[in-house]
This record gives C-alpha cells, sequence and structure tokens, in this order.
C-alpha cells in the first residue's frame, strides 16, 4: 500500500471514530477537552502530513485560545469572515465545521471576571472605524446621549460581529439633529496682538 492510501484510510479511520463518539454524544462532542485532543491527536497531525500546513497553524491557534480561554478578535474575525467561507466554497466543509465548533467552544470558555465583579463589556474596531467614531463625537454628537447610545450600539454589535469595520458605521452611530451654528468670535478675539 502507498503513504498516500494509507495516510487516507488512518484519516478515514480516525473520522469514523470521531463520528461515532459525536453521534453517541447526541451529535456534540463530550466535551471542549474531547474536542482539543480530536484537534491536537488527530486533525492537525493529518492536515500538516498531507501538506496543509497553514490550515495546521490556524488550527494551532484556535486549540491555544480554547486552552488559555483568552480571544484573538482579529484571528476571529479572519476565521468567520475569510477562512470559513473560503473553505467552505472549496469544498471543504468538515474542515470549516470543525473551526465552527472550536468557535462556539471559545465562545462558551471565555474567562470570565471574578464573581464579585460585574462582567466588563468590551468594544473591539479598527483603526479606520475608530478615528470616525472620534469624528463623531467630536464633531456631530450633541450631547452624551448621544455617546451612549453609541456605545451601546458598539458594545452590541462587538458581541455579534468581533470587529467592528466600517461597514458597521451607520448601525453604530445614532441619527442626531445637525449641530446649532455656533456664534463667530469677532475677528479680533482671534488675533493676537504684537507688541
Amino acid at each position: 500500500m502507498n503513504p498516500t492510501t494509507a495516510r487516507a484510510l488512518r484519516r478515514a479511520s480516525s473520522v469514523i471514530k470521531e463520528a461515532q463518539k459525536i453521534t453517541a454524544a447526541g451529535g456534540k462532542w463530550d466535551s471542549k477537552e474531547d474536542f482539543i485532543a480530536f484537534l491536537e491527536e488527530t486533525l492537525i497531525p493529518d492536515l500538516k502530513e498531507s501538506g496543509n500546513e497553514f490550515t495546521a497553524e490556524d488550527f494551532e491557534s484556535l486549540v491555544e485560545m480554547l486552552k488559555t480561554g483568552k480571544k484573538d478578535a482579529k484571528f476571529i474575525n479572519f476565521l468567520k469572515t475569510t477562512l470559513i467561507p473560503d473553505l467552505k466554497k472549496g469544498g471543504r466543509v468538515e474542515t470549516a465545521a470543525d473551526f465552527v465548533t472550536g468557535l462556539k467552544y471559545l465562545k462558551a470558555s471565555t474567562v470570565k471576571a471574578d464573581e464579585d465583579s460585574p462582567a466588563q463589556d468590551r468594544i473591539t474596531c479598527d483603526v479606520p472605524t475608530f478615528i470616525r467614531l472620534l469624528e463623531f463625537a467630536r464633531e456631530d454628537a450633541n450631547n452624551d446621549v448621544d455617546l451612549h447610545e453609541l456605545t451601546e450600539n458598539a458594545i452590541a454589535l462587538s458581541k455579534d460581529t468581533g470587529v467592528l469595520t466600517m461597514e458597521d458605521y451607520e448601525s453604530l452611530v445614532p441619527a442626531v439633529e445637525p449641530k446649532a451654528d455656533a456664534p463667530e468670535a469677532p475677528a479680533s478675539a482671534s488675533v493676537r496682538r504684537r507688541r
């Protein structure tokens, strides 16, 4: 038997065993630890052996986040917006599903604050969006209520989408009335006199 066939048979055998475990567990992994073990002992080595080093490295990054509970918003956004759709489009649906499963476990295992302290809301956005939000706060917001509404929208969208981008801008900023023009300062007030 040639090495490629042997590798395919080993992979098929491990997939069948894992499918049996999933089926026995009612369609889900028994635990996050079982899922991590599958990634580390089966999937990642198989991906490396078959020449899919980059995908294996992405799973290694996911495993690290699952173990520590620390999220990398940029990487999660990459998985959701680029890698998973590309894998599905390329016919690698099972691999995409494994990333989705990992993201579900990651969402469930977020590092929690101390029991005595309230949970911390987080807002994550790219730099262009951050700058535009600062411009809104400085130039367009009429009062604190506008800023509080912007913040509430940003928190909610961050939970749903991960990293906020300019595509989210219209959903972030509240509808505000244009600011009334401030009276202009007298010309003499803006010119310094030299002695």
